[in-house]
């Protein structure tokens, strides 16, 4: 499960975790994501709701680049962590 968060909440669940995402300029979104969810739906959220084309995006958690079949367990990511995305995009 994923859930973008608007506001923080009080409630902690062992289960699950607050990740953002920051492109190190202009966007910053922070998640509500359970341990054992993939990311690759974490990251599939963030692009349509920032209208950004999945192809053209590399996500990085402490320098190492993210696969599909990542996990916040599998990557030990704890509460807070960050992803940061870059745009990879190369023109013609």
């Amino acid at each position: 499960m994923v859930e973008e968060i608007y506001a923080s909440s009080s409630d902690e669940n062992e289960n699950r975790i607050s990740v953002r995402i920051e492109d190190g300029q202009f966007i910053k979104s922070s998640y509500k994501i359970d341990k054992n969810t993939r990311l690759r739906k974490m990251i599939r959220v963030f692009c349509d709701r920032h209208n950004q084309d999945i192809n053209t995006l590399k996500f990085f958690f402490n320098n190492q680049m993210l696969n599909a079949t990542d996990t916040p367990a599998s990557l030990e990511m704890t509460n807070g962590d960050m992803i940061i995305v870059k745009n990879f995009e190369h023109s013609g």
